[in-house]
């Protein structure tokens, strides 16, 4: 309401990009994912700023995920289209956040070199006792395979939305399942120790 998304937008990004060059010595293969509003894609300076962050932080394109919503794929604006085309071609990885709850088209789809759905937890949260949920979970999975999409559950909390979605060929999972948000310099060991265990 007051339009200060877009600085804090451009915040997010900067103490992210700042904190994977710093993260990118131990974990160089680590992939950061960030959200961009509606109002940041409407910016035409939004590639010029993207482009000057990763520079000044030494980091490719490629270590950057960005996440955006439905809507803003929705929108029939010329910005919009611009800053996408853009952010394709310089090699960005892209991920349609919140998968299932706006306003969609599977046209995009089609069009777009998108690099992952997240699945919304709405649809998750009852997934093992929801037979609905589940078949929009089964369905999304099959579909975004189909289309050499990588599928990830968001909000995953508990064993049983654990073992349910990965029995529904999830890729990813995501959520307090595995650990709650941690402080930076936690991250790294957290990383290096579930190596470790997979290893073992």
């Amino acid at each position: 309401e007051l339009g200060l998304i877009g600085q804090l937008g451009q915040l997010m990004l900067e103490l992210g990009c700042a904190q994977l060059a710093r993260w990118q010595v131990a974990a160089p293969d680590l992939v950061l994912a960030v959200n961009l509003s509606p109002l940041q894609f409407r910016d035409p300076e939004l590639c010029p700023q993207i482009f000057d962050c990763i520079e000044r932080h030494g980091l490719a394109p490629w270590r950057l995920e960005l996440e955006i919503t439905e809507g803003v794929l929705m929108e029939n604006a010329d910005e919009i289209e611009s800053n996408l085309a853009c952010l394709i071609e310089a090699g960005f990885r892209l991920a349609i956040d919140d998968f299932g709850t706006g306003y969609s088209s599977l046209a995009y789809l089609k069009q777009l070199p998108i690099n992952r759905l997240k699945l919304d937890r709405c649809f998750i949260r009852d997934v093992a006792d929801d037979e609905k949920g589940s078949a929009i979970c089964s369905a999304t999975i099959v579909l975004g395979h189909k289309l050499g999409l990588d599928l990830v559950a968001e909000g995953v909390e508990t064993r049983e939305q654990f073992e349910h979605m990965r029995a529904l060929g999830c890729d990813t999972i995501q959520g307090y399942h595995y650990c709650r948000p941690l402080p930076p310099d936690k991250l790294i060991p957290f990383l290096l120790e579930r190596q470790a265990d997979r290893a073992n």
